[in-house]
């Protein structure tokens, strides 16, 4: 089992006699080392377990699953069978699929608009928790309209947002963030980034198990992963062969992510608050988007601070 995701799904049927030992049953299994604290409950017991995986290796695997948010943070879930579900995998694309994709994207796309991306997106920090806030890179796109229904014992939610292709949230609960929004509230469909998850060949890790913790700030994003180097970075000086080959290889590898960014994703609902902080609206269904402007994604790259 190689993501985090995949543990927690495998131990999602785990019962134990005090709630908490649901949490401090998978410390050695995530190879984390926290107190034992009994009394905590097992939200908080589960966060902080949670909380420790994605600062030391920069897993957000874990915040894919379906059911109710936690108190500790609304980005990780009440409970562990949370992860019962299997995970959204998203399409396969072979490498013929993508070489037909990159060709059908340099017709229709500049070659600068897919480098203006992959910079943006490499620049972006790792994912981290502080004070029990997520601070979550991510592509964020703004929810323009939402129209309720109901069939048989299900809420289902039409959504139109910015860049993506129209979609539908289903529920069993009501979503009262969208029965009575406060005035001048707005809500994103978010797509959380992680190079190593979503395009394994974006960049090569330096190694998830030595991703430092993110308890020291004063780090530098250099330690976190290896940075491709720009052209000018890489290319000897004096010599336009190797400087042409630079560019094509980084141009080719910019397209691959374009073509991988019009794929489905799993994507998170999110309620902005008063404090400038954005809280997850949890459903108990996948929520499944789709980019249909590519050129929208250059304003909506940010890191969101989640409750």
């Amino acid at each position: 089992m190689r993501h985090a995701r995949e543990k927690l799904q495998w131990v999602s049927a785990r019962v134990t006699t005090w709630p908490e030992d649901i949490a401090y049953s998978l410390f050695g299994i995530f190879g984390v080392n926290l107190p034992v604290i009994y009394g905590e409950k097992k939200q908080k017991a589960l966060g902080r377990l949670l909380e420790k995986v994605v600062a030391q290796s920069g897993d957000i695997s874990a915040l894919d699953w379906v059911g109710q948010s936690s108190e500790f943070n609304s980005c990780l879930p009440a409970d562990i069978t949370s992860y019962k579900a299997l995970p959204h995998t998203p399409p396969s694309l072979s490498e013929g699929d993508i070489q037909t994709s990159i060709s059908l994207l340099r017709q229709t796309v500049a070659v600068d608009l897919a480098l203006k991306l992959y910079a943006l997106l490499d620049d972006l920090k790792a994912p981290r928790f502080a004070d029990c806030r997520l601070h979550l890179p991510c592509i964020a796109f703004c929810v323009t309209a939402v129209k309720r229904s109901r069939a048989q014992d299900q809420e289902i939610y039409e959504v139109k947002a910015d860049g993506l292709h129209d979609l539908l949230i289903t529920t069993k609960d009501k979503l009262i963030q969208f029965s009575s929004p406060r005035p001048m509230q707005t809500f994103l469909l978010v797509r959380p980034w992680n190079r190593y998850l979503d395009l394994p060949d974006f960049a090569e890790p330096s190694g998830l198990a030595e991703l430092p913790d993110d308890a020291d700030d004063t780090q530098s994003e250099d330690d976190y992963w290896s940075v491709p180097g720009s052209p000018l970075q890489d290319s000897p000086s004096g010599f336009p062969e190797a400087q042409e080959s630079v560019d094509s290889e980084l141009s080719d590898r910019a397209l691959r992510l374009t073509a991988r960014l019009t794929q489905p994703f799993g994507a998170f609902l999110l309620a902005h608050q008063r404090g400038g902080e954005y809280k997850r609206i949890a459903s108990d269904h996948d929520i499944i988007a789709q980019v249909t402007d590519l050129s929208s994604i250059l304003d909506q790259v940010r890191t969101l601070e989640i409750l």
